[in-house]
């Protein structure tokens, strides 16, 4: 899934080549809720909060991205995805809740709640996911989001 495997890019030495963030993005789960067992994300959470002690200054505000809105019922394609709203939702709250107890005293944590985002669109709009077979929000709306985020972040 990850090529090569996401902790190969804190053992580069990120803060060393580019230089400490003013802002730190988190953005997990739709990938890790789809393929991965619970417990196998709840350890990489971990893993991941140490390489962010360990490598970013406390100065840096962490946002968590949630997993993406997830709409109707669960994955109906012949794939080994475990995907579902309450799948996604139950990541999204571990992974904040994990962050959140382990830096939130130490660092500056907002969450950027995309996923309530969308569910707050008409049930049309909504629907509209359904189109895709994972049936989580398509491109367009993603485009949207990160606009709205970059533009809170730089404005």
């Amino acid at each position: 899934r990850n090529m090569p495997p996401w902790d190969a890019r804190f053992q580069n030495g990120l803060v060393k080549k580019f230089g400490a963030p003013d802002a730190v993005i988190v953005s997990l789960v739709n990938w890790d809720a789809a393929f991965s067992s619970f417990e196998f994300f709840a350890n990489q959470t971990r893993l991941l909060i140490g390489y962010i002690e360990d490598t970013y200054p406390v100065t840096s505000k962490l946002i968590i991205r949630t997993g993406q809105y997830h709409c109707c019922y669960s994955d109906q394609t012949r794939t080994a995805r475990k995907y579902s709203q309450l799948r996604n939702g139950y990541f999204n709250d571990m992974h904040i809740k994990m962050i959140k107890d382990a830096l939130g005293d130490r660092y500056s944590v907002s969450v950027w709640d995309v996923a309530s985002i969308a569910q707050r669109r008409p049930l049309i709009g909504r629907q509209e996911s359904t189109q895709c077979y994972s049936n989580h929000v398509r491109s367009e709306v993603v485009e949207v989001e990160n606009q709205v985020l970059f533009n809170a972040l730089c404005n």
